[in-house]
């Protein structure tokens, strides 16, 4: 078994903090962006990461959409977020997600998101990581020669 390492890939790590990246290794350049501001660009990324922003949004259906759009083929965009946790967690949880300003994300009102999508939820069903996958396009090949 072969494996390829590519030589060059970019990573978007999305904050809603605000704080700064720094450069880990000098195979990957990291770009700090609020993704409404790449939206309509050329510039296509391999991995997304985005953590907690869903959680603060009205429509988080649009951020999938986004990154979705903005991931180059074979791309690979997860997605960290507070989801509805089970009832012994919830009631104590419920007023610091009201002090953060961030809300509950409900997984059956994304309804089906392009590209393959596997979630995974843990701590109670508190916290849910989504992983979509943008599938390369298949080249047509004319093997009549």
């Amino acid at each position: 078994m072969t494996c390829m390492l590519r030589q060059r890939f970019t990573i978007v790590f999305m904050s809603s903090s605000g704080a700064s990246c720094r450069l880990i290794e000098s195979r990957a350049t990291f770009d700090q962006a609020d993704l409404q501001s790449l939206q309509g660009t050329a510039e296509r990324y391999d991995l997304i990461l985005c953590t907690w922003v869903a959680s603060h949004l009205e429509r988080p259906r649009e951020l999938f959409d986004l990154a979705y759009e903005l991931l180059a083929p074979s791309g690979n965009a997860f997605f960290l977020m507070m989801t509805q946790p089970r009832w012994y967690v919830f009631w104590w949880f419920k007023p610091l997600v009201h002090i953060f300003q961030a809300r509950f994300v409900d997984l059956e009102s994304l309804g089906d998101l392009r590209g393959s999508k596997k979630t995974e939820t843990r701590t109670a069903g508190l916290v849910t990581l989504v992983w979509l996958h943008k599938v390369a396009a298949k080249v047509a090949r004319n093997d009549n020669k």
